[in-house]
């Protein structure tokens, strides 16, 4: 992160294997902001890990918003 709290990028530890998902991902991600981490009140750049569950739907699925 910079001293703004935007990602500078972003490094995924395990891939979905479907370059589609994991750019879209890494999109999404790279849109996030966070408060800066100002010690002292100087914003100072870091460094952060993220761990969460990505599902794709499976093949067939039926869209809850489709109505079939």
């Amino acid at each position: 992160m910079n001293t703004e709290g935007k990602p500078l990028f972003v490094q995924p530890i395990e891939s979905t294997d479907v370059p589609a998902a994991d750019h879209e991902i890494e999109k999404a991600v790279m849109g996030w902001r966070y408060a800066p981490y100002a010690p002292n009140d100087k914003p100072l750049p870091f460094c952060t890990g993220v761990e969460f569950t990505f599902e794709l739907p499976y093949a067939g699925a039926v869209s809850p918003t489709s109505g079939q």
